[in-house]
């Protein structure tokens, strides 16, 4: 093998080692959060906030009380992902809440939700919610291990539907923003 050739292999082993150092992850930027609610007679003291200051990408606080035991909670949830004003659909479910407190969801997004809110909330692992107790989320945050690798950098409109016995009941409607983080890893020897 002549030397031209052994530096051009040596090249790109050191090429493989950098970059195999080298871990792309994604982090979820929270900037604007929306909560609606259309039936204050069902959900009451409701309190939602985008807390810019708890985590370094955001993070929020929501909290509510309903007047009767809620059974029968479906929705609507759109992932939008933005370009400039250009918007396009990444996905549309129809979900059934009270399914998804109890399951382990297979699609990324509610199984990211799910296993966040299990560690930030006190909602109940099955339906039906109960009157008059106080639910709460402390300090939600994306955890970026559920973001899949192939998501671009983009910003997104995160909006959730909750209908309660066919009538719409609250909307959360979350914007932010995908950004990749490069990080170092070390390997401990």
């Amino acid at each position: 093998m002549n030397v031209e050739k052994l530096l051009k292999l040596v090249d790109l082993f050191l090429g493989a080692v950098i970059l195999g150092s080298v871990c792309a992850e994604k982090d979820v930027f929270l900037t604007k959060m929306e909560c609606r609610n259309y039936m204050p007679e069902l959900v009451r003291n409701v309190s939602c906030n985008l807390n810019q200051t708890s985590h370094r990408t955001g993070s929020i606080d929501a909290e509510f009380i309903l007047t009767q035991d809620v059974e029968n909670l479906k929705g609507i949830f759109i992932l939008t992902l933005k370009r400039g004003s250009h918007g396009t659909n990444f996905t549309t479910l129809n979900i059934d809440y009270c399914q998804i407190l109890s399951s382990v969801e297979k699609h990324f997004i509610p199984k990211m939700v799910t296993t966040q809110l299990r560690q930030i909330s006190n909602f109940p692992l099955q339906c039906p919610l109960k009157m008059n107790t106080r639910y709460y989320v402390k300090e939600f945050t994306i955890n970026s291990k559920f973001i899949p690798s192939y998501m671009p950098e983009t910003n997104f409109i995160s909006d959730a539907h909750l209908n309660i016995k066919n009538r719409k009941a609250f909307r959360f409607l979350i914007e932010g923003r995908f950004s990749t983080r490069l990080q170092q890893k070390y390997n401990k020897s």
